[in-house]
C-alpha cells in the first residue's frame, strides 16, 4: 500500500492538494532458468483513479547473461489529452487565438521493454534495454535505448 499526503499546494503547482492511496499486488514464480513476475495497482485520490498492470519474464541464458522482457500498462481516470482549439479573441476583432484544452477520454499508456544483463567480469555488470511505446499517448518517441555499466565495490 502507498499513501500520498497532500503536503504541496496545487496553487503553486506543488502536488494536487489531495490525499491519494494505491493498493499493489505482486507475484513471482521461478521455473528453472526462467522467472515470471506480475503486478497490479489500484489507486484513488490525487489526480484520479488509476489501474496499472505489469508483467515480466527473465531468462538466464548462461550463468553470466540474462535476457529480460516486460510489458506495462497504466490507465488514469481524470488525466486527459490536451488538444488545441482555435477561437476568436474576445476583445480584439478579427484575431483568433489558440488555446490548449482537455480533450478526449481517460488516458491509457503502455510500453514494452526488451533487454539484457551481462556480467562482463568480476563485479562489472552491463545492462542494455530498448523501451518501445505501445500507443501514442502523451509525449513519446518511437523507442528509447539505454545502456549502463555498473560496478559493485563488494562481492
Amino acid at each position: 500500500m502507498e499513501l500520498r499526503l497532500p503536503t504541496g499546494r496545487d496553487e503553486d503547482l506543488l502536488g494536487v492538494g489531495e490525499t491519494a492511496v494505491r493498493f499493489m499486488g505482486i507475484a513471482s514464480a521461478e521455473l528453472g532458468a526462467t522467472t515470471l513476475h506480475g503486478n497490479v495497482t489500484l489507486g484513488t485520490g490525487g489526480l484520479g483513479r488509476e489501474l496499472s498492470l505489469g508483467g515480466a519474464v527473465a531468462f538466464a541464458a548462461t550463468p553470466r547473461l540474462t535476457l529480460v522482457g516486460e510489458v506495462l500498462a497504466r490507465r488514469m481516470a481524470g488525466a486527459q489529452a490536451i488538444a488545441p482549439v482555435v477561437a476568436p479573441q474576445p476583445r480584439i476583432a478579427g484575431v483568433e487565438t489558440l488555446r490548449l484544452v482537455p480533450a478526449g477520454d481517460d488516458q491509457t499508456s503502455g510500453v514494452a521493454v526488451a533487454g539484457f544483463k551481462w556480467n562482463v567480469g568480476g563485479t562489472w555488470l552491463l545492462h542494455g534495454n530498448v523501451l518501445v511505446p505501445l500507443n501514442a499517448s502523451g509525449l513519446t518517441s518511437r523507442f528509447r535505448p539505454t545502456v549502463a555499466l555498473d560496478y559493485s565495490f563488494t562481492r
